[in-house]
């Protein structure tokens, strides 16, 4: 199993908040999904015999990729009022 690295704060994505269910104003941040790594797997396939591998030879069948994901950040809309 290989992974592949977690993405860096920078290249988070940042959504506007305009329906308001996580934050309010500009200077407000909320972290809907963290950073994840992501994986490639090798499946192959083996011959088995009475509890022994038997050949010498890995069949790799099929290898899936699971990409890793963004942080998802939300950021408010409305300016905050100052006296």
């Amino acid at each position: 199993m290989e992974r592949l690295p977690k993405p860096t704060r920078e290249e988070a994505e940042y959504r506007q908040d305009k329906a308001f269910r996580y934050v309010t104003y500009t200077d407000e941040e909320y972290i809907a999904r963290q950073a994840n790594e992501g994986y490639v797997v090798d499946t192959f396939l083996l011959t088995i015999v009475d509890n022994v591998v038997v050949g010498g030879d890995e069949t790799r069948i099929y290898r899936d990729t699971y990409p890793n994901r963004n942080e998802v950040i939300y950021v408010g809309v409305t300016q905050r009022w100052e006296p």
